[in-house]
């Protein structure tokens, strides 16, 4: 197999936790993507793998069984001992563009959603996940790390010094400490 770029990879889902002491691990799959690790069909010229996200890192992991429905319980070739199947807790699942093998059927993103955030003073803050709006004040969710960890923030209009639709960025003015306090 050539090597696999970033580029080739689809995110998918993400790690919840171990199952068991043999490395399985419990993996929640986005809806439109499960069926391509659970049926028949993976194309033969791919590995039947799964690609994780460790300390930015690719990880390849070859599936050994599949289990469940949502989540899903993998079991793995090449993770065998729940030590070091823990290590994965949190990560982000990805999938080889070419195991897709028919259109997916995905939600529209929302606005502003996949935006990246910075703050005047802290500098980057995350992600946007959801921009969620309110009667009371908007807010936006923000996966800040790449384990998953997501953080909401208020996105009222005095906050907010930019938002670049080409380059796809929000900059935002938050108040004195209010960063530090929300992820506190």
């Amino acid at each position: 197999m050539k090597a696999v770029r970033w580029t080739d990879l689809v995110e998918v889902g993400q790690v919840l936790s171990t199952h068991g002491y043999d490395g399985t691990l419990k993996i929640t799959i986005d809806a439109p993507y499960r069926k391509f690790i659970t049926e028949n069909g993976w194309p033969d010229d791919l590995p039947y793998a799964l690609f994780l996200k460790l300390r930015g890192d690719m990880v390849p992991l070859m599936i050994q069984s599949v289990a469940g429905d949502d989540p899903l319980l993998i079991s793995w070739k090449n993770l065998t001992d729940e030590n070091s199947a823990s290590t994965y807790i949190s990560s982000l699942v990805y999938l080889h563009v070419h195991a897709i093998t028919e259109e997916v059927q995905t939600e529209e993103p929302g606005p502003l959603e996949g935006y990246a955030c910075y703050d005047m003073e802290v500098g980057r803050l995350g992600i946007v996940q959801e921009y969620l709006p309110d009667e009371y004040g908007d807010k936006l969710r923000l996966r800040i790390d790449d384990d998953g960890n997501e953080v909401t923030i208020p996105f009222p209009e005095e906050y907010i010094e930019a938002i670049d639709e080409e380059t796809a960025v929000i900059t935002l003015r938050l108040p004195e400490g209010l960063w530090e306090l929300m992820i506190g």
